[in-house]
């Protein structure tokens, strides 16, 4: 079987879409649209070649504050904010779990914001729990050493001031 990513639009089968949330699931169906024509975020989606939904992610630009990062960084930059992207939701279709598509899921985004003309530190996601920020970690993203709105939340290094990390 192919996969292969396609920015979101209206041929895309959403109403079939189920993953484990269904927070994830209604953003999907109502909302992702919406915020991809205002601008909001972009939202990819890995479909088949059986045009299944496998699973999507959404990114937009954001920033954090320096202080949020590892000392070390902090000695290395003298702004306050540093920009990143955020990579807001991630879901997969509950048929397709456990075969590694979150993984490739994130490597696309992580790819993408890397080709892009925006030059930003990090990539930066939010574990909505433990099992969602073990996956994290296992891919090479780093806690914040405090919660960042009362969540955990992780980046993954792109900018050479993490050279030391």
């Amino acid at each position: 079987m192919a996969y292969s990513f396609v920015e979101l639009s209206s041929s895309i089968n959403r109403k079939d879409f189920l993953s484990r949330s269904k927070e994830l699931n209604e953003y999907f169906k109502q909302f992702a649209s919406q915020d991809q024509k205002r601008g909001l975020a972009k939202c990819y989606v890995l479909i088949s070649d059986k045009n299944e939904t496998v699973g999507y992610y959404t990114i937009s630009a954001s920033s954090v504050l320096l202080t949020s990062f590892p000392k070390i960084v902090q000695k290395r930059v003298s702004y306050k904010v540093l920009p990143v992207a955020l990579i807001g939701r991630l879901a997969i279709d509950k048929k397709f779990e456990g075969k590694g598509f979150g993984s490739i899921l994130i490597y696309d985004a992580i790819e993408r914001v890397k080709k892009n003309v925006l030059a930003v530190a990090a990539v930066i996601v939010t574990a909505k729990d433990n099992k969602a920020s073990n996956f994290y970690k296992h891919l090479g993203f780093i806690p914040f050493d405090s919660l960042i709105n009362d969540k955990e939340t992780l980046f993954y290094p792109l900018s050479k001031v993490f050279n030391t990390i």
